[in-house]
C-alpha cells in the first residue's frame, strides 16, 4: 500500500470499511506470527514496541488493535 493509499484509508479503520481494501489482510486468532520480507517496526498502542518478526499474543479486552 503507498503512502497516499494508506492516508486515504486509515480513516475507514473507524468504521471498519478499511477490510475490504486489497491490501487489508484480517486474521483471527488468539496468537499470531508476523512475518516480513524486511523488518518493519510494530506498534502497539501507539508506541515503536519493535520490528518484525513478532509473535503477537491477544489478550480478551485488553487493547483494541488496528
Amino acid at each position: 500500500m503507498t503512502k497516499w493509499e494508506l492516508l486515504r484509508t486509515f480513516p475507514k479503520a473507524y468504521k471498519g470499511k478499511h477490510v475490504h481494501h486489497p491490501s487489508v489482510t484480517m486474521i483471527r486468532g488468539k496468537q499470531v506470527d508476523v512475518t516480513t520480507e524486511w523488518p518493519v517496526l510494530v506498534q502497539g498502542d501507539g508506541e515503536i514496541l519493535t520490528k518484525t518478526p513478532v509473535n503477537v499474543t491477544i489478550e480478551k479486552n485488553a487493547l483494541l488493535i488496528i
